[in-house]
């Protein structure tokens, strides 16, 4: 099920934390054992996937070299490089809106 549109990242945050708990656990062999073939495992890699790509179009957007947000770099400066570009896309829809608020007035 969607979540709406209202609280979609809250809650996908909140998902998506679990998911990133239990990989952890499954690294360190506390896992609750493997994921189940027909659904969790490939679920599990396209999960991955997405993570990636949202990753590299924040770097994108931010016009940031992909080695700004690599492992090798500091938590800090990564979080600060994709918290930034989020913050950046988001204005920007803010003012397309005015704008288009404007034009039907």
């Amino acid at each position: 099920m969607s979540n709406m549109s209202y609280c979609r990242f809250e809650n996908t945050e909140r998902d998506l934390r679990d998911c990133q708990q239990a990989l952890d656990a499954m690294m360190d062999g506390d896992g609750e054992g493997p994921l189940s073939e027909d659904y969790e495992l490939p679920a599990a890699k396209r999960l991955a996937v997405v993570c990636l790509e949202i990753v590299q179009a924040l770097a994108q957007y931010a016009d940031a070299d992909w080695r700004d947000v690599g492992p090798e770099v500091p938590p800090s400066k990564r979080e600060e490089v994709l918290t930034s570009a989020v913050a950046a896309m988001n204005e920007s829809a803010k003012e397309i809106e005015a704008e288009e608020s404007e034009e039907e007035r």
